[in-house]
């Protein structure tokens, strides 16, 4: 029951805080939606030979995350204070690929 619960609440959180919502997002990634502050967008890339989920910050000192298809943190390729997020995964815009928007905030 909670898990039907928190489906519908996903759908309905897609159907209105979004303008571009993709259901196939793994249940983590959606609910990384409701964090607070909120993310600006959702991106897939295919980083490494893996999926991998790109979440930007709503702010400018805020780092931009990279998480992979069970929510764990892998880096933050930019945002921060500097702007170059922590360094541990320096390459990843010059090499993720196949890059997909999945989710906008309003």
């Amino acid at each position: 029951m909670k898990a039907i619960s928190l489906l519908l609440i996903a759908g309905l959180l897609c159907a209105t805080a979004c303008e571009e919502c993709d259901h196939e997002l793994p249940a983590c990634v959606t609910n990384l939606i409701t964090t607070e502050p909120q993310p600006l967008e959702i991106w897939r890339y295919r980083f490494d030979n893996k999926i991998v989920y790109y979440l930007v910050g709503d702010c400018c000192d805020q780092y931009n995350s990279v998480y992979d298809l069970n929510c764990n943190l892998l880096c933050h390729p930019s945002g921060g204070i500097a702007g170059s997020g922590d360094g541990r995964c320096p390459g990843f815009h010059n090499t993720a690929q196949q890059g997909e928007l999945l989710w906008k905030k309003k």
